[in-house]
């Protein structure tokens, strides 16, 4: 699979991914619940089980029967009760749950943010182990050829067994290095499997690119252009001012609840009253006296206050993210720019060299093994700053949420 492919798996089968989005349907459920209506509550009072004669005496009348024989002499009193919410309640808790609802989609992008940026800075790491492992097994192969030669010249008495014990070290120390190499590629596949949620026994494969980064256009991009975007863009940012928001409409809700709701009653009672079927209508309301929600006013208030200091406070970070990668991004860029842009290649011809010299004799053993773990040293240096530039520049994209 190549980057691209490796990214949009993630993205589409991630258990990590699929459990933070239901964090958005979790709100959207808590709206619509906020949009319900309280419901109505029935009272049935007064049932009385048996009328005995000298009950029924006392008046002298009997109560005739509900249904055909059923309820004769069943005295009984219903209720129907249905709270009124005032002074806007229910659309200032709908208002409040909105803006959480928002709140669940910036966490939920800045979420993906940070998971995209270390999954691939996981594939530059890949990567970096694949070319570093190709390396150690081309010179791995060319020391197991020039063993395999001075072998025979051992064994015709051309040449010393020291000589011979020396090469079969310096491959042994080659085959190690490898053999680390491949244990971290095994780690590391397996974490990406399980970011990925590949099914047990996938064996991953990355096609490796052979561009490099545009790094002429890249030091063109001005740390004011990107401290913008990123004020624009980045999710945890627009998460803290939606709390701000959040809060203002919590305010609101709290003040609110200063004003009593209203119950609206409707009642029925049969036997209970002059009359045989009495109807009644009535309300009630909570009289303000002592509790107004000052305690619940006051904190919101403070809650208020609290969201806009840390809003203040995660602009000033975020700005400061931005300024730190972009600043590190472009010291990385000048060190890999100060190399000769055709080193790489003649290292390569330069152990080509010293690989047929000590062939024919011509430099010693040791000049030639020096050579070459100076040669191994140098091209990891390559490739790690390689890996390193690539790493920084998702971290400055991360810091902006979006491509340079």
């Amino acid at each position: 699979m190549d980057r691209f492919s490796c990214e949009a798996y993630l993205l589409q089968n991630s258990v990590m991914i699929l459990a933070e989005k239901l964090e958005i349907e979790k709100a959207l459920a808590q709206k619509w619940q906020a949009q319900l209506w309280p419901n109505p509550s029935l009272e049935i009072d007064e049932v009385n089980l048996w009328a005995s004669p000298a009950q029924l005496g006392y008046f002298g009348e009997e109560l005739p029967p509900l249904v055909g024989g059923f309820g004769k002499n069943l005295q009984m009193s219903m209720a129907l009760e249905q709270l009124v919410q005032t002074a806007g309640k229910r659309r200032k808790l709908i208002a409040v749950e909105e803006v959480a609802v928002h709140q669940s989609e910036a966490y939920f992008k800045d979420f993906l943010r940070e998971l995209k940026q270390s999954f691939r800075e996981l594939l530059n790491q890949w990567e970096y182990l694949e070319r570093n492992k190709a390396l150690l097994s081309g010179q791995y192969e060319s020391l197991s050829q020039l063993k395999a030669a001075m072998g025979k010249q051992v064994t015709l008495g051309n040449t010393g067994k020291a000589e011979y014990v020396r090469l079969m070290a310096a491959q042994l120390e080659l085959k190690k290095a490898l053999f680390e190499k491949e244990e971290d590629l095994i780690s590391l596949q397996q974490e990406l499997s399980l970011l990925m949620n590949l099914p047990s026994g996938t064996i991953l494969e990355l096609v490796l690119e052979e561009g490099f980064p545009e790094l002429e256009k890249i030091v063109l991009v001005t740390l004011g252009e990107l401290e913008n975007r990123a004020l624009e863009n980045r999710p945890d940012l627009r998460g803290a001012l939606l709390e701000e928001t959040m809060q203002e409409k919590q305010l609101t809700y709290e003040k609110a609840q200063r004003v009593p709701d209203l119950n609206l009653k409707v009642g029925y009672d049969r036997g209970g009253n002059f009359m045989l079927d009495f109807i009644g209508f009535g309300a009630s309301i909570d009289l303000p006296f002592f509790n107004r929600n000052q305690g619940n006013i006051k904190r919101a208030q403070l809650h208020q206050q609290q969201a806009a200091l840390r809003s203040q406070h995660k602009q000033a970070t975020v700005l400061a993210e931005v300024r730190t990668a972009y600043l590190s991004l472009m010291k990385e860029i000048g060190f890999y720019q100060d190399i000769d842009g055709q080193y790489d290649e003649e290292l390569d011809r330069l152990l080509d060299n010293y690989t047929r010299n000590f062939s024919e004799r011509n430099i010693s053993l040791v000049d030639y093994l020096d050579f070459l773990e100076a040669y191994l040293e140098n091209k990891e240096i390559l490739l790690d700053t390689k890996r390193s530039i690539k790493d920084k520049i998702e971290t400055l994209q991360s810091t902006i949420h979006g491509d340079i």
